[in-house]
C-alpha cells in the first residue's frame, strides 16, 4: 500500500516565485487532495492557499523544519484536475504567481459554500435579484427580433427553439457532430451582424445538455450579458447560472456552488467565468471573441478567449466562438486550419443590412455632396460646425420618433466637455496624476480623471495667469445629451455610460426600459455598441466616427473598424429596414468605407498585409513589460537595464523601451518594452526570467515589473 503523501506544495495570493512547503499533520494525511484550499500560519497570522502538489517525503527526511497545514477550508476541492491544470498554464503562459492565478480561478468570495446552497437560486439579473419571466421572455420573443419567423411576434411557447434557416443550420451541422463525437473542435462563426448567430449558440448548448454533458457562454460586457441572460434562461430554465464581478457576493457565491454541486448545467458570464467549476464540460461559446474586454487588465493578464479555448483542450470540450468582425488571430487561425470557419452570409429573413449616410463634418455647404465608395454623404453646413449633432443627423432623429421609432446615438466618451482651457493664455486642465486632461461634468460642475477619478470641484480661476475666461471643448456623452433635450425637446432620451450605470441594478432596468419603449433614444458609450438587439431601432447616429482611428495602438484601425461595423448592426433588426449615420473628418479613410459596407473582408486583407510588412500579430506573437513606479528617472533605469539584459537574445526582437502612450497613471510614471518572437515559448521564458528575481524579493520594490503576455492594447 502507497504511504499517503506528507508534504504539501500550497500557492498563496501572494507575488511568490513558488508554492510554499508544509507539512500534512496525521489528522489530514489520506484527506488532502490537490486543489483543496487549506488554511495554514505565515508570519504569525493564518493564511489560505490552493494545494497544488503533494509529495510522500517526510519534513525530517528533506531536512527542513515545516510548519503543519491547519486545516480544509472547505472540505471540497474546489480545483478539479482539468482546472488545476488550467490555472497552471495561466501562470506559465501569463508569467503570473501561481499564486496569484489560483486566487483568480477561485476568489475569496467564492471559496466557502453559501448557508442555503440546496436552495439558492440560480439564475440572477445584475442586481443579484431572480429574473422575473417578463424579463426572460424580453430577449427575443419580440415582434421581429433577430431570429424570430418573418411577418411578427413569435408565439410559440418559451423555451421553444426557433425555426433554422438553410445557413443557420448549416453552422449548426459540424458543431453537433463534434459534441456528438465528444471531441475538441474550435468553430468560428463569422455572421454579418443580425444573421441569427445566438440561436445557432442556444441550439449548440441544447445538444450539450442533452448529451449530459454541460455549457459555458461567455459574453464580453456585463451590459451584453443582461440580454444574453434573460434569452439563455428563456431557453433553458433553472439550470442556468450567472456569473461575474458585478452581481452581489452572495449571488456570486450561490452561482459558483450550483456549478460545483451539477445543479447549474449552463453557465453565462464575463471573463472570470471561465474558471467556473461546471462538471462535464462539452461547450463553450464565445460571443463577439474579437472584444478587447476579454482581456484582464491586472496580473494574470490572461485572456478569457483563449484561455476558454486550452480548457476546451483540457477537457475535451467543443468551442463555438461568433462574430461579425472576427479578430485577425482568429481569421488567420482559419487559413491555417486551426479553426474551423462556419459563415451566415445574410441577415434573418433576407432583411437588408442598414443604410450608410457619411456626415462629411469638414464640409460647409448643408445637403447632398458626391458619394464616396458608394456611400452617400451629405455636408453639415456653417451653422452646425462644432455642434454635436449634424443637420442631417437632427432631422433623422425626429423622423424616427415621428414614425414611433427608436434610435441609438453613440459616442465613445463621457462627461459633457473633454477638456476646459483657459481662453486668456491656453492652460488646459489636467490630472495632477494622470498625463491626460480633466473631463467636465456639468451636472455637477466638476473636473474629473476618468482614469483615477481626482476631482477639481471648482473652477474659480486660471492656475497660471488668474483668467476667468473658460473654452469648454469637445464632445462627450452628457453634451449629447443636452443637444438633444435643447434641439429634440420631445424626445425621451436614456444616457447608458459609466456615470449613469453605477448603481447596482440601474444598467438591467435601462436595458428593459429602453425594450419596452420607455424611450426613444438610446445615447451611450461603447457598451451600446455590442451585441444588443432592440427590433424598433431603425436608426444608429456614430457622433465621432473616427476617434478610435487616432489612437497610438497598432490594433487601433481593427478596433475602429470592429466598433463602427458592430454599432451600425444595432440597426434594421425588426421588420423596417435601418438606416445609419457616420459623422466624420475622414469620409474617404478605408476603415469607414469598409464599415459602411460592413465588408470584412476588404478590411481584413488591407490590415493583415499591413501587419505582415511590421511582422506584427498575427505574423509573430507580442508580449509587453510593463515598468511602473513614482520616480521617472529611476522607472526609466530599470527599464533600460532590463532592455540591455535580453538584447541579443535569439529569435526575439526588442522594441523600446519607451514611455508609454498614458506616461503617468495614478501617480506612477510608466514604461514599456515591446518583445517580439515567431514562438511564444521564447517570450514566457523570458517573462518568466525578468519578473523571477522581482517575486523573490521582499518587500515592494520602487519599480513594479508586470507582463503582459498577447497584449490587447499598447495604451
Amino acid at each position: 500500500m502507497q504511504a499517503s503523501p506528507t508534504l504539501a506544495q500550497v500557492a498563496l495570493p501572494l507575488a511568490l516565485p513558488h508554492p510554499l512547503l508544509y507539512e500534512i499533520p496525521p489528522s489530514l494525511r489520506g484527506q488532502v487532495q490537490c486543489g483543496h484550499r487549506v488554511a495554514v500560519p505565515l508570519r504569525g497570522t493564518r493564511a489560505h492557499g490552493i494545494v497544488v502538489g503533494l509529495t510522500g517525503a517526510s519534513a525530517k527526511s528533506a531536512g527542513m523544519s515545516l510548519r503543519p497545514l491547519e486545516g480544509l477550508d472547505p472540505a471540497d476541492v474546489l480545483l478539479a484536475p482539468a482546472l488545476l491544470s488550467l490555472v497552471r498554464w495561466v501562470s506559465r503562459y501569463y508569467a503570473a504567481p501561481i499564486g496569484i492565478a489560483c486566487e483568480t480561478a477561485v476568489p475569496r468570495v467564492v471559496a466557502r459554500p453559501p448557508r442555503s446552497a440546496s436552495t439558492a437560486q440560480s439564475g440572477a439579473r445584475g442586481d443579484g435579484q431572480p429574473i422575473a419571466q417578463e424579463d426572460a421572455q424580453s430577449g427575443g420573443r419580440k415582434a421581429g427580433g433577430p431570429d424570430a419567423p418573418e411577418g411578427g411576434a413569435d408565439t410559440r411557447p418559451p423555451g421553444t427553439p426557433l425555426s433554422l434557416n438553410p445557413a443557420q443550420a448549416a453552422a449548426l451541422a459540424p458543431v453537433v457532430a463534434a459534441l456528438e463525437a465528444g471531441v475538441n473542435r474550435t468553430f468560428l462563426l463569422q455572421g454579418v451582424t443580425g444573421s441569427g448567430k445566438t440561436e445557432v449558440y442556444l441550439q449548440a448548448v441544447a445538444t450539450a445538455l442533452e448529451r449530459g454533458r454541460t455549457a459555458l457562454f461567455l459574453v464580453p460586457e456585463i451590459a451584453l450579458g443582461t440580454q444574453v441572460m434573460a434569452r439563455v434562461r428563456e431557453r433553458f430554465g433553472d439550470q442556468v447560472a450567472e456569473y461575474h464581478s458585478q452581481l452581489t457576493p452572495g449571488t456570486r457565491r450561490r452561482a459558483w456552488w450550483q456549478a460545483h454541486a451539477g445543479r447549474a448545467r449552463v453557465v453565462v458570464g464575463a471573463r472570470s467565468a471561465v474558471f467556473v467549476p461546471l462538471r462535464d464540460l462539452g461547450l463553450i461559446v464565445i460571443d463577439e471573441e474579437h472584444e478587447p474586454s476579454y482581456k484582464q487588465s491586472e496580473t494574470p493578464r490572461y485572456h478569457g478567449r483563449d484561455t476558454a479555448l486550452m480548457r476546451a483542450r483540457l477537457e475535451g470540450a467543443v468551442t463555438l466562438m461568433g462574430s461579425a468582425t472576427p479578430s485577425l488571430e482568429s481569421r488567420r487561425n482559419v487559413e491555417q486550419e486551426k479553426y474551423v470557419r462556419l459563415h451566415l452570409p445574410e441577415r434573418i429573413a433576407a432583411r437588408p443590412t442598414p443604410r450608410v449616410t457619411l456626415v462629411d463634418l469638414r464640409s460647409k455647404q448643408e445637403g447632398a455632396a458626391p458619394s464616396i465608395g458608394g456611400l452617400d454623404v451629405v455636408g453639415t453646413g456653417d451653422a452646425d460646425r462644432g455642434e454635436p449633432l449634424s443637420a442631417y443627423l437632427r432631422e433623422r432623429l425626429q423622423a424616427v420618433i415621428a414614425a414611433g421609432d427608436q434610435a441609438i446615438l453613440f459616442l465613445n466618451r463621457r462627461g459633457f466637455s473633454t477638456a476646459v482651457q483657459c481662453r486668456d493664455c491656453g492652460y488646459v486642465f489636467e490630472c495632477p496624476h494622470c498625463s491626460v486632461v480633466l473631463t467636465f461634468h456639468r451636472k455637477r460642475r466638476l473636473l474629473r480623471c476618468h482614469y483615477c477619478n481626482h476631482e477639481l470641484r471648482e473652477i474659480r480661476a486660471c492656475p497660471e495667469c488668474a483668467g476667468h475666461d473658460f473654452a469648454y471643448t469637445g464632445v462627450g456623452t452628457q453634451r449629447v445629451e443636452a443637444a438633444l433635450a435643447e434641439q429634440l425637446p420631445e424626445a425621451r432620451v436614456l444616457r447608458m455610460d459609466l456615470d449613469s450605470t453605477r448603481r447596482r441594478g440601474a444598467l438591467a432596468t435601462m436595458i428593459a426600459d429602453f425594450e419596452r419603449g420607455a424611450a426613444d433614444v438610446l445615447l451611450g458609450t461603447q457598451m451600446v455598441a455590442k451585441g444588443f438587439d432592440f427590433p424598433r431601432v431603425t436608426l444608429v447616429g456614430v457622433i465621432n466616427a473616427d476617434r478610435e482611428m487616432g489612437l497610438p495602438d497598432f490594433r487601433a484601425q481593427e478596433r475602429a473598424f470592429q466598433l463602427l461595423t458592430q454599432v451600425a448592426g444595432r440597426a434594421g433588426r425588426g421588420n423596417k429596414p435601418g438606416e445609419v449615420v457616420f459623422q466624420t473628418y475622414q469620409p474617404e479613410h478605408h476603415v469607414i468605407t469598409a464599415a459602411g459596407h460592413q465588408d470584412y473582408e476588404a478590411f481584413y486583407q488591407r490590415e493583415l498585409a499591413e501587419r505582415q510588412s511590421l511582422r506584427y500579430v498575427p505574423f509573430r506573437r507580442m508580449a509587453n513589460l510593463l515598468f511602473d513606479g513614482p520616480d521617472e528617472a529611476e522607472v526609466t533605469r530599470v527599464a533600460e537595464a532590463v532592455a540591455q539584459r535580453l538584447t541579443g537574445r535569439s529569435g526575439v526582437e526588442l522594441l523600446g523601451p519607451a514611455p508609454m502612450p498614458l506616461s503617468r497613471l495614478k501617480g506612477q510614471y510608466r514604461w514599456h518594452l515591446t518583445l517580439l518572437a515567431g514562438r511564444p515559448g521564447l517570450l514566457t521564458a523570458l517573462l518568466h526570467d525578468v519578473l523571477a528575481a522581482q517575486w523573490a524579493r521582499r518587500g515592494r520594490p520602487r519599480v513594479r515589473i508586470q507582463a503582459d503576455m498577447d497584449p490587447a492594447s499598447m495604451l
